[in-house]
């Protein structure tokens, strides 16, 4: 096993693998672990991102548990539920309404503020991309919950919806 860059921030045990990160690593710092099998009978290769809650409050396993109407008002609960919206450290993102395996609806990328807010997505493709979505917004954490503002991911395949203004998630 090896690790790259070599700066200190990650190091890997050449037997065993295990990968620790050293606090001094930098959020957005990306390695690259590489495990040579059997002298090059196969190379294999994984990059790790480093981040924290503080860095990026946005990576992690959520599901929706309210829609935020236009025009303000009382949320409600959706009536067809998005079931896993995965954000990865790595920029990308997932959006399922029924999971099935390795089934996804679709995916794309994301950039974000942590001071203003603000929130994108980018090149969306997949399975099913609702025509309704509404890509850009802003983002706010509610305790644990990720609150999405002004941006809507879209109409769940079967179902067209009047388009709400945003999404409360829950882990």
């Amino acid at each position: 096993y090896s690790v790259e860059p070599n700066d200190g921030g990650a190091s890997i045990g050449p037997e065993t693998g295990v990968l620790p990160i050293s606090a001094d690593a930098a959020p957005g710092s990306v390695y690259t672990v590489t495990a040579d099998v059997e002298d090059g009978r196969a190379v294999l290769q994984a990059k790790v991102y480093v981040w924290t809650p503080a860095s990026n409050p946005l990576v992690g396993v959520r599901h929706e548990i309210a829609e935020l109407p236009c025009g303000g008002g009382a949320e409600a609960p959706p009536f067809k539920p998005i079931e896993e919206l995965w954000v990865h450290a790595s920029g990308k993102l997932s959006v399922t309404w029924t999971p099935f395996e390795v089934y996804i609806d679709y995916w794309g990328t994301y950039a974000f503020d942590l001071m203003t807010g603000d929130l994108s997505l980018a090149d969306l493709q997949g399975n099913y991309v609702p025509d309704d979505v509404d890509a850009a917004g802003t983002f706010m954490m509610d305790g644990s919950q990720l609150v999405l503002k002004d941006m809507w991911l879209g109409s769940p395949e079967g179902f067209p919806l009047t388009p709400a203004c945003g999404h409360r998630f829950a882990r």
